[in-house]
C-alpha cells in the first residue's frame, strides 16, 4: 500500500512538472499591416489556416472614428460572412471565430479574408492569427 501511495504521489507531482505553456494552444499571425480605407470597404488578402480557430485584431483606431470589420470565408469568388459584422469606436478590438466546418477543398484549410470600414478614412492596423 506504501509504494502504492508513493506511485501516486510521484505521478502526481511530476504532473506539476510539466510548464502550463506546454498546454497552451500554438498561435502564429498568418498575415498583418496598415489598411486605409476611404469608408467604402478594404479587404485584407485572404489567408489560409489549417488551425482551430481564426482571430483578426483591428488596432491604432483614431479617436473619433468607427471601425466595421466583417469576416468571410472564401471559395473561388464568392465571399460568405462567417459571422455578423462587427462595429467598434475603441482604439482596438478582436473577433474570433472556430474554423469548424470551414475547411474545405484540396488543401482543406478555410480560406478566410477580412473587410475593413473606416468612417472617416483612417489608417487602422490590422492582424489575422491562427491558433492550433
Amino acid at each position: 500500500m506504501k509504494k502504492k501511495l508513493q506511485f501516486v504521489l510521484m505521478i502526481g507531482l511530476s504532473a506539476l512538472l510539466i510548464p502550463t505553456s506546454a498546454l497552451a494552444a500554438t498561435t502564429s499571425t498568418l498575415w498583418e499591416n496598415d489598411i486605409l480605407d476611404k469608408n467604402k470597404g478594404t479587404y485584407t488578402p485572404i489567408v489560409y489556416s489549417n488551425g482551430k480557430s481564426i482571430e483578426i485584431c483591428v488596432s491604432k483606431n483614431p479617436k473619433g472614428n468607427t471601425v466595421k470589420l466583417t469576416p468571410y470565408e472564401v471559395s473561388g469568388s464568392k465571399k460568405t460572412p462567417i459571422g455578423s459584422t462587427m462595429s467598434f469606436s475603441t482604439s482596438s478590438a478582436c473577433y474570433s471565430k472556430s474554423l469548424s466546418g470551414l475547411k474545405d477543398g484540396k488543401n482543406k484549410k478555410a480560406e478566410i479574408q477580412a473587410k475593413i470600414v473606416s468612417s472617416k478614412s483612417k489608417t487602422v492596423h490590422v492582424k489575422i492569427k491562427h491558433t492550433y
